[in-house]
C-alpha cells in the first residue's frame, strides 16, 4: 500500500517546484529584458556621449581660427563700423588727441634742442630754429586733431579699419583651410551633422542633451524594473522560508537573477573620465567672447574594459590588479 501512495507524493512534491521554478523564470526572462535594454541605453549613451564630446572638443572651439575669425568680425563689424561718436564723445576725444600731439610736438622741440657734438647736428638744429615756428604748429594742433576725428569717423575709413583689423585672421583663417587635420574635422562635423539631421553645432548639441535627458530617465526606469526583479525574488524566499524543500530550487534561481544583474553592472558604461572646461570668458573692446563646455578629453569605460585595460598591461602590478577586479 506504501508503494502505491510514493508516486503520488512525488507528484505533489515535484508540482510546487515546476510552479516556482516556471513563475521565478517567467520574472527571470522580465529581468533579462529589462537587463537587455540597459545595456542597449548605455550604448547609445555612450555613443552620444563621445559625439558631444567630439563636437564640443577643443579643437572646434577655443583653438578654432574660425571661431575666433567670427567672434573678432562681429566685434570689429560693431565696434568699428557702427561707431557713431555724439558731440560731446568727439570734443572729449579731440582734447585728447591734442594732448598726444602736443606731448609729440615737446618731444622733437626737445630732441632738436639737445646739444649737438657734430657740424650736421649743429647745421640741422640752426635750420630748424630759424625756419620753423613751433608756437605755429602748437597753434594748428586743434585743427589737426579735428582732420585726425573726421578721418577716423569717415564710413570708407571705417570700413578698411575693420578690414585690417580682421586681415590678420582671414590668412590665418585660409591656411587652416588648407590642413589635412582641418579637412578631417570639418568631414566629420558634416558626418554628425548628416547623422542627427540638424545644420548647426547649436541645434546638434541641444538634441544631444535632449537625447541624454530621455536616456537616463529610461536607464532609471529599467534599472528600478531589475531592482524590482529582485525585491519580487525575496519576497518569494520570505513566503517559502518554511517550505524547505523549495529552498534549493529557490537557490538556483536567485543565484541566476544574482548573475544577471552581475552580467549588466559589468558590461554597462559606468566609469567616464571627462576632463573640460565649463566656460571661458575674454573681453574685446567691450564685448565678451564666450567659449563653453570646451571638452579636453573624454573616455567612457566599463567594468570588463577596465579589465581588459588592466590585463593588457606590461606591469605585473597593473594584471594583478585587474585578476582581483
Amino acid at each position: 500500500m506504501q508503494t502505491q501512495h510514493n508516486p503520488m507524493e512525488k507528484k505533489k512534491s515535484f508540482f510546487p517546484k515546476l510552479m516556482l521554478i516556471l513563475s521565478l523564470a517567467v520574472l527571470l526572462g522580465v529581468e533579462g529584458y529589462f537587463g537587455f535594454r540597459l545595456h542597449q541605453l548605455s550604448d547609445q549613451q555612450e555613443r552620444i556621449k563621445e559625439d558631444y564630446s567630439n563636437i564640443n572638443n577643443i579643437t572646434y572651439g577655443l583653438f578654432s581660427v574660425q571661431k575666433w575669425k567670427d567672434n573678432v568680425s562681429r566685434i570689429v563689424h560693431h565696434q568699428v563700423r557702427n561707431l557713431k561718436m555724439t558731440k560731446k564723445q568727439k570734443r572729449v576725444l579731440q582734447q585728447e588727441v591734442e594732448k598726444v600731439i602736443l606731448a609729440l610736438i615737446d618731444k622733437a622741440e626737445a630732441l632738436v634742442n639737445k646739444p649737438k657734438k657734430t657740424i650736421s647736428g649743429k647745421i640741422q638744429k640752426f635750420a630748424i630754429k630759424n625756419f620753423v615756428n613751433s608756437d605755429s604748429i602748437r597753434a594748428q594742433v586743434p585743427t589737426f586733431a579735428r582732420k585726425i576725428i573726421a578721418e577716423v569717423d569717415d564710413p570708407k575709413n571705417k570700413k578698411e579699419l575693420s578690414k585690417m583689423a580682421i586681415g590678420e585672421f582671414n590668412e590665418l583663417a585660409t591656411e587652416e583651410m588648407k590642413d589635412s587635420v582641418f579637412v578631417a574635422k570639418q568631414a566629420e562635423l558634416k558626418r554628425l551633422f548628416a547623422g542627427y539631421k540638424v545644420n548647426n553645432t547649436d541645434d546638434l548639441n541641444s538634441k544631444l542633451r535632449a537625447s541624454l535627458s530621455k536616456i537616463r530617465t529610461q536607464t532609471y526606469q529599467y534599472s528600478y524594473g531589475m531592482l524590482a526583479c529582485v525585491a519580487v525574488v525575496l519576497a518569494f524566499w520570505w513566503g517559502l522560508r518554511k517550505r524547505r524543500d523549495l529552498h534549493v530550487t529557490l537557490f538556483v534561481m536567485s543565484l541566476l537573477f544574482a548573475f544577471m544583474l552581475l552580467a549588466v553592472g559589468l558590461t554597462a558604461s559606468m566609469i567616464e573620465v571627462d576632463a573640460r572646461i565649463r566656460s571661458i570668458d575674454f573681453v574685446l573692446l567691450g564685448e565678451h567672447i564666450v567659449f563653453e563646455d570646451q571638452v579636453l578629453f573624454f573616455q567612457s569605460k566599463s567594468i570588463m574594459d577596465v579589465v581588459k585595460v588592466l590585463l593588457g598591461q606590461e606591469g605585473i602590478d597593473s594584471i594583478l590588479v585587474g585578476v582581483l577586479i
